[in-house]
């Protein structure tokens, strides 16, 4: 079992039933603040975090992943999120939304026919069966359809509770 916190990653041993901190004094990225995670289909995990978006093998190794980290405009991740077409959607703090592409070692930022999309933060990410992903930023709840790239904005005055939306407050 693993623990992301705000102060670094933790790891529950089945054997002893202690909680040990992964930590590294030569890794700075083992300082990180976890703002996310999702595990992988080979078993490793991804993290997005203060630090870039973090690579865990699942057992003592984190590392960054340096050639997406290099083409992002900020070490500030909130959200992630991996789609069946194995592209990994990347929610940062004030710089939008981005999409990775392993495929074609491509990123994108994602701008829509709403230009505030750009400058969010994408505190969380979900996809519906309509193939829209659904953003919940600081600024309302984004709908974003990946086929024509175009976006809609739901704000209060649609209906919802306020604007602002908790760091991963989202659940499908």
């Amino acid at each position: 079992m693993l623990l992301a916190t705000e102060s670094g990653l933790y790891k529950f041993n089945k054997k002893s039933h202690k909680i040990n901190k992964i930590h590294d004094p030569t890794n700075e990225v083992t300082l990180a603040r976890y703002n996310h995670f999702m595990k992988n289909k080979d078993g490793s995990y991804l993290f997005a975090t203060n630090k870039g978006v973090l690579l865990f093998d699942g057992e003592n190794n984190i590392k960054k992943l340096v050639s997406l980290q290099s083409r992002l405009p900020t070490k500030n991740i909130l959200s992630i999120y991996k789609d069946e077409k194995n592209r990994l959607w990347i929610g940062t703090k004030s710089f939008g939304l981005y999409m990775y592409d392993k495929s074609i070692d491509d990123v994108s930022h994602i701008t829509s026919n709403e230009a505030s999309l750009a400058k969010k933060n994408i505190n969380s990410i979900l996809q519906s069966d309509e193939n829209n992903l659904w953003l919940a930023t600081n600024n309302g709840l984004i709908q974003y359809d990946i086929a024509s790239m175009k976006s809609k904005t739901y704000l209060q005055n649609a209906g919802l509770q306020g604007n602002y939306f908790n760091l991963n407050a989202a659940l499908r």
